[in-house]
């Protein structure tokens, strides 16, 4: 199964870590430059946008979006929908 995370930070980073050495493909995005490097460096495949690891996932879609709470929210529901629309 392949499993499309959206937001990277200390949970989504963890998050993939471990579905990852439990044999699980993930493909993840994150709003951050540059923890999107550090976990591309560290294994983790990286989408070009919350639109394509969405698509990535598709074909046994599971989509995890974590944001910070201190995002605006209004950018909280533009990854959902694009998320949502890649579907």
């Amino acid at each position: 199964m392949k499993i499309g995370l959206v937001g990277l930070g200390r949970m989504g980073g963890a998050m993939s870590q471990r579905l990852r050495e439990q044999g699980f493909e993930v493909v993840g995005w994150d709003a951050n430059a540059d923890r999107n490097k550090a976990l591309g460096n560290s294994g983790l495949r990286i989408a070009a946008n919350p639109r394509a690891s969405a698509a990535e996932s598709q074909k046994s879609p599971a989509i995890w979006l974590g944001t910070e709470v201190t995002w605006d929210r209004s950018e909280t529901r533009r990854l959902q929908a694009e998320a949502i629309e890649a579907e």
